[in-house]
């Protein structure tokens, strides 16, 4: 377990930011839903979308947004705000005992490892390692500045970016920005929930960040010519390939694969008989159901 806590002061305001390493050695058991009416914030899907800009700016892969690490922290933020459990000796990642949660005063003189491993797998059905990144400001806070901020620390910017002792690539995302506090929780396991809802709007496909990716599953049958371990190299592909024959080709995401669809259609034989008539350039060309 990893805690860094540092406070400075910037323009008259004052800033705490920490960033723990949450470990879940044993997955539960349990098997937590979300509720139905969970929706994240125009401003923490903000927060996401720069966070996400940034990445592809140092060539990594863009973060798919999880629900269930976004409700966790929603439910932190909130109790962060509500019950504020991060006084006196406890930092930013406490949880009061006001909650459908283990309560946690976590300091680092008599740090308990134990209340907070399990986080993400108290809330949600998420069964994987979580890691938290976390801000207060004495001031109203914006996405541009949170980012910024974490950027100007060397341990954040690394977790963020992947860089350091953080190089393990990271699988999903969840965001929850409100008053003071900013969270981000990162996770390197998949979330087997669909992507949560933007508050204010009704269709979840919103949130899909980039229009060349299909990351949930459709029923549908693709034409797949060529799979790649890194997005960058699948993007750069599919842009010969959108320039060429295939205007609507996409990069399927799947168990850290980019597979390249050419073309897709909503039965196996459509899908056969198209195969058939590809260029002989295709002919290695397989059909998967997605």
């Amino acid at each position: 377990m990893i805690l860094i806590k540092i406070k400075m002061r910037y323009r008259d305001r004052i800033f705490i930011i920490s960033i723990l390493l949450i470990i879940n050695t044993i997955a539960l058991s349990q098997n937590k839903s979300i509720p139905s009416g969970f929706c994240v914030s125009e401003k923490s899907f903000e927060l996401f979308k720069l966070i996400n800009d940034l990445r592809k700016e140092n060539n990594l892969d863009a973060l798919p947004l999880s629900a269930s690490l976004s409700f966790t922290a929603e439910s932190h933020i909130n109790d962060l705000i509500e019950n504020h459990p991060d006084t006196s000796l406890c930092n930013l990642h406490s949880w009061s005992d006001k909650g459908n949660w283990t309560p946690c005063c976590y300091q680092p003189y008599i740090p308990v490892q134990e209340c907070m491993w399990n986080k993400p797998m108290e809330m949600s059905p998420y069964k994987f390692r979580g890691y938290e990144l976390a801000l207060w400001q004495n001031d109203t806070l914006n996405p541009q500045q949170i980012l910024s901020t974490w950027l100007d620390i060397p341990e954040a910017r690394n977790m963020i970016l992947n860089t350091g002792k953080w190089q393990n690539r990271w699988q999903a995302i969840g965001v929850s920005q409100k008053g003071n506090y900013a969270l981000v929780w990162f996770g390197r396991g998949k979330d087997e929930l669909p992507k949560p809802v933007i508050c204010g709007q009704s269709d979840p496909e919103k949130v899909q960040t980039n229009p060349n990716l299909i990351e949930q599953k459709t029923k549908r049958y693709y034409i797949i010519f060529g799979s790649y371990n890194k997005l960058k190299d699948a993007e750069k592909q599919l842009a010969r390939y959108q320039k060429g024959d295939f205007k609507d080709a996409k990069i399927l995401v799947s168990d850290g694969n980019y597979r390249i669809g050419l073309a897709s259609f909503e039965n196996l034989e459509e899908a056969k008989t198209a195969k058939a008539e590809l260029d002989e350039r295709y002919k290695e060309a397989w059909i998967i159901k997605f």
